[in-house]
This record gives C-alpha cells, sequence and structure tokens, in this order.
C-alpha cells in the first residue's frame, strides 16, 4: 500500500513539475520579465530554479536586476 502512495504522489509531482515548466518556458518565449521576476519568490524550489535559468538566457539589465536581487535574498536566509 505504502510503494502505490509513493507512486501516485511522485506521478502528481511529475505533473506538477511538467505544469511549471510549461508556465516558465512561455514566460521566458514571451520575454515576461515581471512573472519570472515574481516566480524567482515562489515556495517551490524547483520553480525558482527554472525562473532564474529563464531569466539569464532573457539576459539583458531588466533580467538580471531580479537576479541579483534573489541572490542577495537568498544570503539574507542562508548565509555560509
Amino acid at each position: 500500500m505504502l510503494g502505490i502512495t509513493k507512486r501516485r504522489l511522485a506521478r502528481e509531482r511529475s505533473a506538477e513539475l511538467d505544469a511549471i515548466h510549461a508556465n516558465i518556458d512561455k514566460m521566458k518565449e514571451t520575454g515576461n520579465v515581471d512573472g519570472l521576476s515574481k516566480a524567482l519568490a515562489a515556495q517551490d524550489p524547483a520553480m525558482r530554479e527554472l525562473a532564474a535559468l529563464a531569466l539569464g538566457m532573457i539576459g539583458g539589465t531588466r533580467a538580471v536586476e531580479p537576479l541579483i536581487t534573489a541572490l542577495e535574498n537568498e544570503s539574507e536566509t542562508n548565509p555560509l
């Protein structure tokens, strides 16, 4: 029974990650820097990572500034 629950949870997480990836891809393709910037503050680490990668691919000052802010915030909450 536990194996079934783990497999179901894994499938649900996989579907969730697919949806996150699709949304991030749409924002990247349309250059939605504001949406990607908001995604940097998401609870889900996968969403934050994909948003950061997408902003890096977009490049430019407008896309890089939210990345710098996110890094500063991350270092404040997780100091070395």
